[in-house]
């Protein structure tokens, strides 16, 4: 199977450092060992090599870029329930289940 960067528009990674405005050495980097981002996995610039140098695409850099700011930016936490939101939620339910007698109390001996 042939790489989708061989397929797309191919850019040298001198190209790309240019496009990111980084160093050859950090594109090769990031193509090979990803860039870390706090509390997720590396994001991995998409690249291959051919012979002695580096390529990738402008699509690739654009799938990166798009990938370091999903993994910036992750979904907001859903709400915490505390624990009085809670209770009063199961008694609201306990008192519909009891209108269909479903989970009537019955006491412990």
């Amino acid at each position: 199977m042939i790489p989708a960067v061989l397929t797309e528009s191919k850019l040298s990674t001198e190209d790309a450092a240019d496009l990111l405005h980084v160093t050859t050495r950090t594109v090769i980097r990031w193509a090979t060992h990803g860039r870390p981002v706090p509390a997720h996995p590396p994001v991995v610039l998409e690249a291959e090599q051919i012979g002695r140098k580096w390529v990738t695409s402008r699509e690739a850099v654009g799938r990166f870029i798009a990938a370091l700011k999903a993994a910036r930016n992750p979904p907001p936490a859903p709400p915490v329930v505390t624990p009085a939101a809670r209770a009063r939620e199961s008694a609201r339910a306990k008192k519909i289940l009891a209108k269909f007698g479903i989970g009537v109390d019955k006491k412990k001996k």
